[in-house]
C-alpha cells in the first residue's frame, strides 16, 4: 500500500514540474527533462487491497448523552465489517519467565 501511494504521489510531481519546465522553457525543452508522464492505469483498489483487513474499530468513549449505543467493534475490509466482541473478563493471568534472566522461581 505504501509503495502504491509513493507510486501516485511520484506521478503528481512528475506532471508538475513537467509542466513548469514547459511553460519556463516553451515548446523548445531541453535535454534531460523528463517527459510527461503517462496515465497510471493498473489494477482497482480492489483488485491490490484485496481481502486483506484495514483497520479494527473500537469504541473508547460513550456518547456523552448516553442515548445512542457505541459503534460496534470489529474488523473493517475494503467493502465490509466484520463485527467482534472481546471478552475482557474471562481474561488469564500467567507469568512470563525466561531462565537465562535468573527471574524464575
Amino acid at each position: 500500500m505504501v509503495l502504491a501511494k509513493a507510486w501516485m504521489i511520484a506521478n503528481v510531481y512528475a506532471a508538475m514540474f513537467h509542466a513548469r519546465a514547459k511553460r519556463h522553457f516553451g515548446d523548445e525543452m531541453p535535454e534531460g527533462v523528463a517527459p510527461y508522464p503517462t496515465l497510471a492505469i493498473g489494477r482497482h483498489p480492489e483488485q491490490v487491497i484485496g481481502g486483506r483487513p484495514l483497520g479494527y474499530r473500537e469504541a473508547v468513549t460513550l456518547p456523552p448523552d448516553g442515548t445512542t449505543e457505541p459503534r460496534k467493534s470489529g474488523l473493517f475490509f475494503h467493502g465490509s465489517f466484520i463485527p467482534m466482541d472481546i471478552d475482557y473478563d474471562s481474561k488469564v493471568d500467567g507469568v512470563a519467565c525466561v531462565a537465562e534472566w535468573g527471574d524464575c522461581p
